[in-house]
């Protein structure tokens, strides 16, 4: 919707400023804030433009790679409209959610751009729970600026030459998950068709452990994580561990399930074995959507639980027969299969 009343605006320019610089850009783009366009007192022509000082806000420090893009687009500006004055306001903190903000509340008459990054538009709605804008809604794309490619280093006395990656048996990881310690270094060797891990402690002690490695290609799990949950769920972690073990009591071999039932601000779990007798537990939550009932394998998920230490995970849902994702604010993602419901 913003797009087409700004296009007029800022008229595309031919070429970012030098080829040199734009090799160095990684995806950024300049965005307009979108917000009252409705309000828009009449379109602005072209050779009117600009005509008063044009703002590009930083969502990161100066000296920074992406301002050094935006003061580079602030002279290649300055040079397509001469007599403009531009401006690069820095404002960096909380993930470049303040910059995106403050562009979002702004007048919606292309003097007021943002240096967006893959962090501000994408990453953030998946690592915070609720953003005080819309990445999409809230702002008009004008131009993409270049792209990059990835790379990994390393200190020149690594020992390592090439990437290399293969699969081991779970009986492998098993054993090197009790053998690992807390502190120490492991050295990690693999050849054709087989691996050895060394384990070197801070003290004398070491271990070796050689493994056979498995032919093939390992599954595409991404294609098992939901895309986009519908319902993300706050749930205390000690709280939903213990409700779950207490419910995880009354299964059995033939009914190893626990249905997990989401009503308003209440989480119900329940399990049902004729052969043992049946569990109910409720915990308080903060859900506000549809009536939902799902069933797991309470020992997946307690052993995921267990596996963290954070006071709150977070719970993404699609519907009753899609996989359910726990979550916590960090890199952690947990995709547990739904169960048939009786």
């Amino acid at each position: 919707m913003a797009v087409s009343t700004r296009r007029p605006v800022l008229p595309k320019m031919t070429d970012p400023p030098g080829e040199t610089m734009r090799n160095q850009w990684i995806g950024r783009a300049l965005c307009v804030a979108a917000i009252g366009v409705a309000g828009f007192a009449g379109p602005v022509q072209a050779q009117d433009y600009p005509s008063k000082p044009i703002t590009i806000v930083v969502p990161f420090t100066a000296g920074s790679g992406t301002d050094q893009v935006a003061r580079g687009m602030a002279q290649f500006i300055a040079a397509e409209f001469p007599g403009a004055s531009v401006v690069v306001d820095n404002r960096p903190g909380a993930s470049g959610i303040i910059a995106a903000q403050a562009v979002a509340r702004s007048p919606a008459d292309g003097y007021t751009l943002l240096m967006t990054t893959n962090t501000t538009q994408s990453a953030n709605q998946h690592l915070f729970k609720k953003l005080p804008y819309d990445p999409v809604k809230d702002f008009a794309p004008i131009t993409a600026l270049g792209k990059g490619g990835q790379i990994m280093v390393v200190n020149p006395a690594f020992p390592a030459k090439t990437v290399g990656e293969f699969i081991i048996p779970a009986k492998a990881v098993n054993e090197l998950t009790r053998l690992l310690q807390d502190k120490g270094n492991v050295e990690i060797k693999f050849g054709e068709n087989q691996a050895s891990f060394s384990l070197l402690n801070e003290g004398s002690f070491s271990v070796l452990l050689t493994t056979k490695l498995i032919e093939g290609n390992y599954p595409n799990y991404r294609q098992v994580i939901p895309g986009e949950a519908k319902e993300r769920i706050a749930i205390g972690r000690e709280e939903f561990q213990q409700a779950l073990r207490r419910a995880e009591i009354m299964t059995s071999e033939k009914a190893n399930s626990v249905k997990l039932s989401f009503g308003k601000n209440n989480l119900a779990i329940t399990a049902n074995s004729p052969e043992v007798g049946e569990a109910r537990e409720t915990l308080a939550v903060n859900y506000k959507g549809k009536e939902m009932a799902i069933a797991f394998n309470p020992r997946y998920l307690i052993d995921a639980l267990a596996a963290l230490t954070e006071d709150e995970v977070f719970f993404e849902l699609v519907d009753e027969l899609s996989p359910g994702v726990l979550k916590i604010n960090g890199p952690f993602l947990y995709v547990v299969m739904p169960m048939r419901l009786s």
